[in-house]
């Protein structure tokens, strides 16, 4: 999908930047770049972006909020490919994942690939998390310095860490995969509910913004990084 049409998108609905990532459950960052054109959403994503679309048309016709539900499993469907590679052969692959995540009782399940040079040097990392939420939803989380582009599959110096984050009743715990970098080379700040970390050292470079559940006190903030993995709690207000 565009992103013309996408902001279109979040505009008929009356959302905010913040508000639309956590409607899809992806980042705020992840919303700016696809507002840009830097990036574009997954397919898997592409299937929730057209229901969005489909009910702010009804929105507008004044039909109010009769938000159309896709058999994700009827005829065409299938054949839509998950971009950079093909980590999933079609939404029927992803939802198949999902299904047996369920089944299983596993919690969380991670996808990964690789860009190669020409010289099959390794050049660049993608890939996604799912993890199954209330209900069975599935919340995706990307990461990786892959994103798909208008022309095609773009490597960027940035990585975009894996980043998980656990709710402990008073406080929400985030952990993110920032391997390769000294604790010194990492900074983190926090407005509001949304939370920045920033990894920089010879060779890597990571970004990443996170929109939290709710609002938290910063002044509180307890961090530790230890063998690639950083770990931050933040008390809620």
């Amino acid at each position: 999908m565009e992103s013309k049409r996408i902001k279109e998108i979040r505009g008929d609905l009356g959302l905010s930047q913040e508000r639309f990532a956590r409607l899809l459950s992806v980042s705020l960052q992840t919303v700016r770049r696809w507002e840009s054109g830097l990036s574009k959403p997954l397919p898997i994503l592409n299937l929730k972006l057209e229901e969005l679309q489909t009910e702010a048309m009804a929105q507008k016709r004044g039909a109010g909020s009769m938000l159309m539900k896709k058999g994700l499993g009827e005829k065409g469907e299938a054949t839509l490919e998950v971009g950079l590679g093909g980590l999933f052969k079609g939404i029927g692959g992803f939802l198949d994942l999902v299904s047996n995540m369920v089944e299983e009782g596993t919690e969380e399940t991670t996808r990964a690939g690789g860009v190669e040079d020409l010289g099959g040097k390794l050049k660049g990392v993608y890939g996604f998390s799912v993890r199954v939420g209330l209900g069975g939803k599935p919340v995706i989380e990307q990461f990786g310095n892959v994103h798909e582009t208008e022309t095609g599959a773009m490597v960027t110096e940035t990585r975009e860490p894996l980043v998980d984050v656990l709710d402990e009743g008073d406080r929400f715990l985030v952990v993110a995969e920032i391997p390769g970098v000294r604790e010194q080379d990492i900074q983190v700040d926090v407005a509001g509910d949304i939370l920045g970390i920033n990894a920089e050292t010879k060779g890597r470079k990571y970004q990443k913004e996170v929109l939290l559940p709710s609002a938290v006190d910063s002044e509180s903030m307890e961090s530790s990084y230890r063998n690639g993995i950083l770990e931050i709690k933040l008390p809620k207000k």
